[in-house]
């Protein structure tokens, strides 16, 4: 079974912890969520993915210091970290 990985941001999302404005959805499930601490640039992206996904095949390219990652400002609510959340790169 199919299972795409996607980090969604809506900067609009309100602030009431129905739908954290940083989230991964789970499958193709409505509603289905993990509120994230904060957006992923592209670099972190391919770095979840190949860490994740691909292993030690690539975790020289992974660990490479050429591999920088844009670091954005937290999103996550007091209230939505007080609950299952994912830790975004620091």
């Amino acid at each position: 079974m199919p299972f795409p990985v996607r980090f969604d941001f809506d900067v609009q999302a309100p602030t009431d912890g129905r739908h954290p404005r940083v989230h991964a959805p789970l499958g193709q499930f409505d509603g289905c969520g993990l509120a994230v601490t904060a957006p992923l640039g592209p670099a972190a992206f391919i770095d979840f993915v190949l860490r994740h996904f691909y292993g030690a095949a690539v975790c020289d390219f992974a660990h490479s210091p050429s591999v920088g990652h844009e670091v954005f400002d937290r999103t996550i609510t007091d209230q939505e970290s007080g609950g299952w959340h994912l830790v975004a790169p620091s």
